[in-house]
């Protein structure tokens, strides 16, 4: 009876232990955070509409209508440096087809802390190829 007693009192402590997602006993709820940004578009963001001429905002002037799919990262984090690898699919549709041509899209990356405090950005350019016709 007294080898039991040491048994119960550990599988009682080890019941007591937190997990990730678990209601603590303040009454928070316990979480274990990495250092790799998350990675996402934010809203009205994803998406892009070139014009042709480009100073005209008509419907009749719609030449490409674009969005940024499958956004997805790859954070490394084993070394000191935390490293995120970004890959996203971009589909990209063309209202004239007069002439096949490749097309640039423009995007932007940034890495916010806390919200609201921009530490990086990057502004490049993404080649569709020859977008779908309409």
């Amino acid at each position: 009876m007294k080898s039991a007693l040491p048994i119960a009192a550990a599988a009682l402590l080890l019941a007591g232990c937190a997990r990730t997602g678990e209601i603590d006993a303040s009454g928070g709820i316990s979480a274990v955070r990495s250092a790799c940004p998350i990675v996402g578009v934010p809203a009205g963001t994803g998406d892009v509409t070139l014009f042709d001429p480009p100073t005209s905002q008509a419907d009749s002037a719609v030449d490409v209508v674009a969005n940024m799919t499958e956004v997805r990262g790859t954070c490394a984090d084993t070394t000191g440096d935390i490293a995120t690898t970004v890959t996203f699919a971009v589909q990209a549709r063309r209202t004239r087809y007069e002439a096949a041509r490749d097309v640039q899209l423009p995007y932007y990356i940034a890495i916010v802390r806390g919200g609201s405090n921009v530490v990086a950005k990057k502004i490049g350019s993404v080649a569709s190829a020859r977008p779908t016709v309409a």
